[in-house]
């Protein structure tokens, strides 16, 4: 899962540089808010993966078969 939750983490971390590019300079107080943003974002972003990771196994996890197999003597 841990594949799931970086790609979850940077998409998160992208996101926040757009939102942050996309709020106007007057309006933006410090730079603090990007490390906000991206910690943020990052953090929901990583949870949203984690949660979509599990439930993809679950999911693929009901359609498996087992078989047994018996090895042959000969």
């Amino acid at each position: 899962m841990a594949p799931w939750a970086i790609t979850g983490a940077v998409l998160g971390a992208i996101a926040a540089f757009v939102v942050y590019l996309v709020i106007p300079a007057d309006q933006r107080t410090n730079e603090n808010i990007l490390g906000f943003l991206v910690l943020s974002f990052g953090s929901f972003g990583l949870g949203l993966a984690l949660v979509f990771a599990i439930a993809v196994d679950l999911i693929t996890s009901r359609k498996t078969k087992r078989a047994l197999a018996e090895r042959a003597d000969q």
